[in-house]
């Protein structure tokens, strides 16, 4: 995939991800809108890796340590660790957004097979991607 096919793709799953919100589909929901964000973070490393195309970039053994699905790393191979550690201070909303994901619901492929997600969880998770001054997606756009 290309980095504008990752960034394309972020975007349609976000729709995807609302379009189950509205339809009182929280569980696939949240599992959707945390795809938009290692998608967009998989944009970010391509950027970073200086690529236009994730897969042919990782061909090698070091393929496997791209092939994830956990945020906090894909930060890291985004080059984006610096920043990240940076928001408590610099944007606290964006951070505590941020916490909600990684630690309070905790996103993972896995989600996939987990129910019970609530309104107000799929809702807030939504608005931490989204958010039009502080969301998870317009900082990760300014870096992929």
């Amino acid at each position: 995939m290309t980095r504008t096919e990752f960034q394309d793709i972020a975007l349609l799953r976000l729709k995807d991800a609302e379009a189950l919100f509205k339809q009182n589909q929280y569980d696939g929901c949240c599992y959707l809108a945390g795809y938009v964000i290692e998608l967009a973070l998989k944009a970010a490393i391509c950027k970073n890796m200086h690529t236009d195309d994730f897969f042919d970039a990782v061909k090698t053994e070091t393929a496997r340590a791209f092939k994830i699905h956990n945020l906090k790393e894909l930060i890291i191979l985004a080059g984006l660790s610096h920043r990240y550690k940076d928001l408590p201070v610099k944007n606290p909303i964006l951070a505590d957004y941020w916490v909600f994901i990684v630690d309070g619901i905790k996103w993972s492929e896995q989600l996939r097979y987990q129910s019970g997600f609530t309104q107000s969880q799929a809702e807030l998770m939504l608005e931490a991607i989204n958010h039009p001054q502080n969301g998870i997606l317009k900082w990760t756009k300014k870096y992929w």
